[in-house]
């Protein structure tokens, strides 16, 4: 197999994910948008300014002000003065933001869970590992840095 075919393999390989993981069609949208669903994950790990969500998320500053302000008003987040420097905001997950964040975590490790089912054991570890190595690659690539204006 050539590169060009190996690229075009990853890439269909990569629709056909969001597609069956229900992106497309926002499983998630009782509780927000895909982006709000990811700042909730982003969230969960730490506290952040408005500055480091939109870092985190490869998201500019004007959309991460939306999509704030819509999971304040659903109060799944509150956001905090920061004592150091009282211009700027900490965002922090509410209660209701974390069991939020729990209903996402169910329903995506069920659907993981089912489709590990179809695949022999001996080969899920090549699937966790396959994906592991392809996400960190794409992280460290330089065409989203290189695209996202900065």
């Amino acid at each position: 197999m050539n590169e060009g075919e190996r690229i075009d393999i990853i890439r269909k390989s990569t629709r056909d994910i969001v597609l069956h993981l229900g992106y497309l069609n926002n499983q998630f949208g009782h509780i927000g948008s895909v982006s709000q669903c990811y700042a909730i994950h982003q969230l969960n790990e730490r506290d952040m300014t408005p500055r480091e969500l939109s870092a985190e998320l490869l998201l500019d500053k004007t959309t991460v002000s939306r999509l704030v302000k819509g999971l304040v008003n659903k109060g799944y987040v509150k956001t905090e003065i920061q004592q150091k420097d009282r211009r700027s905001h900490i965002l922090k997950l509410t209660v209701l933001g974390r069991e939020k964040l729990f209903e996402i975590n169910r329903i995506a490790r069920g659907q993981v869970q089912n489709a590990l089912r179809q695949v022999p054991e001996e080969k899920q570890a090549l699937i966790s590992n396959g994906l592991a190595v392809y996400s960190h690659a794409l992280k460290e690539s330089s065409f989203m840095k290189a695209h996202d204006g900065s």
